[in-house]
């Protein structure tokens, strides 16, 4: 072999240790897509793990609650302003709750259940808003109003309270108006013990006097927390009801809408009204019908010493000294109506 072979040969091998010693300089990148991701699983797991230790630190749901706004924190106590709104609106939503009333054969109308007559502070203006009666309107109060023979009596003052556009409040139960409101289609709001009603039934031969009778428009069945609450309990309510429905909205300008009451006695369930009544400085037109509203209009027109009390009682007869009680010895149509048109137009005290 000659010499000059033997150099050639010496220089590729020297060549190729050369490049060998290159590549194994090269920083290695793989190509394989598993190998990547496998290294993206592991920071995330590692990620993960971090995380975990994290929320199992006890403060730390404390803290993401109180940088949400939520839960309790240092400066937020039981106390605070947003706290105590919160419980009394959940408190007032359970006092009161309203239903759809469709009557057998009759108007539908607005049923409110009253679950503590004597809650502090009873939320009228949210019960009025709800039942959209916020306007203000004049009020006829009718006081121990039950079914009798008064013929179209009731007629005069359904047609008066039309005129006047007032709304007419009783006791929940029929009293002879209900005809003469359906025709004029007027509101007709009643307030009775939910113990002490009944709901009328479909095709029932038979009629009970203390069952809500068809043309009420709105019915407050009222109780309270031993639901316990009879005839006579349900007046502090009532009367309340009625002289909100008479304010109307708070922002609203201006005096009150005028209210009259119309004392029937049909029941002997009218001494607790009558003694708010006057409590309220509200006058009450005593009408003839019943024996105890006879009794007290015959007194009025006797002398002192020619009264005679049979059924009116001593405290009823206090009461007619103080407070403003104008005598109706009348069952026309034309006279009730001009007293309710009257009172409604001007107070005369």
């Amino acid at each position: 072999m000659s010499q000059k072979t033997i150099q050639s040969q010496n220089e590729l091998e020297e060549n190729n240790k050369n490049q060998e010693e290159e590549e194994e300089n090269i920083p290695q990148y793989s190509n394989n897509k598993g190998s990547s991701d496998n290294l993206g699983q592991k920071n995330r797991s590692q990620e993960n793990l971090s995380n975990l230790n994290r929320k199992q630190s006890p403060n730390y749901y404390q803290n993401s609650m109180v940088q949400s706004g939520a839960g309790s924190s240092p400066n937020r106590k039981p106390n605070d302003k947003t706290f105590i709104t919160l419980q009394k609106k959940e408190e007032e939503s359970q006092v009161w709750k309203p239903y759809d009333f469709l009557f057998p054969a009759g108007r539908l109308a607005k049923l409110v259940k009253v679950f503590d007559v004597y809650f502090k502070n009873f939320p009228f203006t949210d019960l009025l808003n709800k039942l959209k009666l916020t306007d203000g309107y004049p009020i006829v109060n009718l006081i121990g109003a039950a079914q009798s023979n008064r013929g179209k009596f009731y007629a005069g003052l359904a047609r008066a309270c039309f005129n006047s556009e007032a709304i007419i409040v009783d006791s929940a139960i029929e009293t002879g108006l209900e005809p003469y409101v359906i025709r004029r289609d007027l509101k007709l709001v009643g307030v009775a013990p939910e113990n002490c009603v009944k709901y009328p039934k479909i095709n029932s031969t038979y009629k009970d006097p203390y069952e809500l009778s068809n043309g009420h428009t709105h019915l407050f069945l009222v109780n309270d927390k031993e639901k316990t609450l009879q005839w006579s309990q349900e007046t502090l309510f009532k009367i309340q009801l009625v002289l909100k429905l008479a304010e109307g909205k708070v922002s609203k300008k201006g005096p009150r809408c005028k209210i009259v009451n119309v004392l029937l006695a049909d029941t002997p369930n009218y001494l607790d009204e009558v003694r708010l009544a006057v409590k309220y400085d509200l006058p009450i037109i005593v009408c003839k019908g019943s024996h105890i509203c006879d009794e007290i209009i015959k007194n009025s027109q006797a002398q002192e010493e020619e009264k005679q009390w049979n059924l009116v009682d001593e405290e009823m007869q206090e009461l007619l000294q103080k407070g403003h009680f104008y005598m109706l010895d009348s069952l026309d149509s034309e006279d009730i109506a001009q007293y309710i048109h009257f009172f409604l137009t001007f107070t005369p005290y």
